[in-house]
This record gives structure tokens, C-alpha cells and sequence, in this order.
């Protein structure tokens, strides 16, 4: 069973949003859009899963088992067609893992840990092994939506893509470290070049002076068609920017987004944070992904608990707030925003399906996947998955 990980204390937030490129509020043009299943699969064995990747066309899912530490890849029939573990003392161990795995052209799983960036056959067969763009020995892997190694296309090159590990020379009580601070690096496939991009703009609440905990501004990236989307987790905004031909950002617009978040970002004095330590929550007001669906982008968020429904639920349940938590989690599930990718209009906001847990959601040309929701009353032999489409009624 993976670990809660729990809500800490948000107070109120000012929103001082000055311009930044063309900065706008999206428009909204809501339409009668909804999620309706198109396929499931399900596979026979005993796991605690989190979804980490599907092929493009969906005919290769990988999932990890939290259970066994097994990197487990089935086909669309629910044949395992490969699994493998590299949790043991052995040359190929990836190390700690920062990033969940990555399903790469149907044939490779990449792992992302302390030992660097290890390229594995679906079967645990070393194809090869790549450094890290910013070696570390420290780092956070939670098991959150969207923590998985994006694969994507620029400039002609074939890349991955995914959160950094750089310090830069500074830490989070120091304001020089927001200013300095690119939170996505752009890996090429094979060969040690990067890319560090995505810095907190100017008008960001995170360049006002405090000091925030690290998935506060957590960064959230998606790059497709030369165009890089970029989100810093508890600020509603979504930074649109053109890749140029040397890989600097061009910055296109700034949409805020009509998002409820039910635990805004304040911020502490600077000489609060000491160096060395960092603070990671899961269960706060955070946009967690950022996608593409063909002429729609996609974003996953977390609207967050109020505090003091966390402070009843310590109270209703003094032997069991794990049970009274997940009601909570239940009641502010994740939440689904549709935009139009060329107007930014706000077509849609869903919630998650009923069937589904707010863990493991990839985006692929077929649609939306999702795992099925964890049965806390049994124990269950099977895992499964399910394929969404938006449709229109």
C-alpha cells in the first residue's frame, strides 16, 4: 500500500499577476463534453499498480507494482509481455529512482535514478545507459500524477523530458534561488546534451520574495510541436512558449486558469527555510499534468483539502484517519480542465470517473487511461485499466 501523503497548513493568498507576454484570463465556452469509456484491460495478478506509460496507439501499458518493485509491461489483451526488477546489487541498478518509469516506442522502459538514465528492454535487458543531466545524490520520486519521463520531439531531435535535480548554487531560502531557478530539462535521446528550461517568469507569485516548499512551485511541462507548455504546480497559470532553433523559449501568452484551489500558496520569510532541507506535499492544490489531445490541452489538477476538514476528520476518526481521509480525498477528487489549444477557451472541467483513482492518468493519441480504482475492502487478483474519449451530447 502506498503511503498517504498528507495536507499541511495553507492560508490565504494575494494574486499580484503583472504582464507577461500577452497575459490573459481564459474565456469560457463550455460545451456539453463528457468522458465515456472506450476500452479496458485488465491483466491477472496480485499488484499494488500505478500506471506509468502507454504507447501511442495504446498497444503497450506499463505499470509499476509498488508491491514487488517490478516494472511490468502487457500488451492490449493483458498478456504480460515483460517484467523485471533491478531493486538488488547489480550493474544495471538505476539507483533511486526521481522519476517514474518511462515507455519508450513500445520496446524500451527507461528508468531515471541516482546512477543516471538506464534504457531497459520491456524483459530488464540493458540496451544502455546515459548520464544524468544533473547528477545528484538526493532527490523526491513520489508516486504523484503526471512524475512520469515525457518522450517528445524538437528541433528534428528525439527527446525526453522531465524535472531537474540542479540546485542552482543556491537553495529555496534564498530569493536569488528563484530567480536562477529552470525547472525541466530536455534530454536527448543517446547523447549527453540538455537543455535546462522553464524559469519562473517575473510576474510569478514564486519571484515575490518568499520562500515556498518545493511542490509548491513543483513544474509541470509538456512540449509538443515546438510549443512548451509549462505550469508551477499551486499557481493557476499556464505559460505558453515558442522553442526556438537554439533551444531558448520564446514566451507566447499567460493564461490563468479558472481552477478552484482550496489551498492557495502564501509563502514564508526566507529566513525560515534552512539549507539542505526540502519539503515535499502531495495532497495540495497543484496542477499535476499538462497535455495535449488533439486540438484540446489537458490539465490535471488537484483542487486540494480544506484544512479544516482534515482537523474533522482527526476528530470523527481518532483510530482510523486513514479511512476518514480517503472520504476527504473522495469528495475533492482530481479534476480534468479542457482548453482549446488555439483560443485557450475553457471547454470543459471534469472530474475524474467514478471507476477511477486519482493515480495513473497518461494521455495518448487514443485518449484518456486510467486505472481502476484501489478496492480498500479486498484484496483483488487483477489490475485494469481504462481508455477514455471526450465525447460531445
Amino acid at each position: 500500500m502506498k503511503p498517504l501523503l498528507y495536507v499541511g497548513i495553507f492560508v490565504s493568498l494575494l494574486l499580484l499577476y503583472a504582464c507577461y507576454g500577452s497575459q490573459h484570463t481564459e474565456s469560457k465556452n463550455e460545451q456539453n463534453i463528457s468522458l465515456k469509456i472506450k476500452d479496458s484491460v485488465s491483466v491477472d495478478i496480485f499488484a499494488d499498480p500505478l500506471l506509468a506509460g502507454v504507447s501511442k496507439r495504446g498497444y503497450r501499458i506499463l505499470f509499476l507494482n509498488w508491491a514487488s518493485e517490478e516494472y511490468i509491461t502487457i500488451n492490449r489483451e493483458g498478456e504480460i509481455l515483460g517484467r523485471f526488477s533491478k531493486n538488488e546489487d547489480v550493474p544495471d541498478n538505476p539507483g533511486f529512482l526521481f522519476r517514474l518509469p518511462g515507455l519508450r516506442n513500445s520496446k524500451e522502459v527507461v528508468l531515471y535514478g541516482m546512477n543516471g538514465i538506464f534504457y531497459f528492454d520491456i524483459k530488464g535487458k540493458l540496451i544502455r545507459k546515459q548520464k544524468s543531466p544533473a547528477p545528484s545524490n538526493a532527490g523526491i520520486m513520489a508516486g504523484l500524477i503526471g512524475r512520469n519521463i515525457k518522450f517528445t520531439q524538437a528541433n528534428g531531435e528525439e527527446f525526453m523530458l522531465f524535472n531537474t535535480l540542479r540546485n542552482f548554487d543556491s537553495y529555496p531560502g534564498e530569493e536569488e534561488y528563484y530567480e536562477k531557478f529552470k525547472g525541466i530539462e530536455l534530454v536527448q535521446i543517446g547523447k549527453d546534451i540538455s537543455y535546462n528550461l522553464g524559469q519562473i517568469p517575473d510576474s510569478s507569485i514564486f519571484r515575490a520574495g518568499k520562500a515556498y516548499f518545493s511542490s509548491d512551485y513543483d513544474p509541470v511541462a509538456h512540449l509538443e510541436n515546438q510549443k512548451f507548455y509549462l505550469a508551477f504546480a499551486g499557481e493557476p497559470i499556464l505559460y505558453q512558449y515558442s522553442l526556438n532553433a537554439d533551444f531558448s523559449l520564446s514566451p507566447d501568452t499567460a493564461i490563468n486558469l479558472d481552477v478552484k484551489m482550496h489551498l492557495p500558496i502564501e509563502g514564508f520569510p526566507l529566513n525560515e527555510f534552512n539549507k539542505g532541507s526540502v519539503t515535499f506535499r502531495g495532497d495540495i492544490s497543484a496542477i499535476r499534468q499538462i497535455e495535449i489531445l488533439g486540438k484540446n490541452i489537458i490539465i490535471n489538477y488537484s483542487p486540494g483539502i480544506p484544512q479544516e476538514e482534515v482537523e474533522e476528520v482527526k476528530e470523527q476518526y481518532p483510530d482510523d484517519f486513514q479511512l476518514g481521509y480517503r472520504k476527504l480525498r473522495e469528495k475533492y477528487h482530481s479534476q480534468i480542465l479542457i482548453l482549446d489549444k488555439i483560443t485557450h477557451q475553457q471547454l470543459a472541467n471534469l472530474k475524474f470517473p467514478e471507476n477511477a483513482s486519482t493515480e495513473g492518468f497518461i494521455v495518448n493519441d487514443e485518449g484518456l487511461w486510467f486505472q481502476r480504482k484501489e478496492n480498500f475492502e479486498k484484496e483483488e487478483d487483477f489490475v485494469r485499466f481504462y481508455l477514455y474519449r471526450l465525447v460531445k451530447y
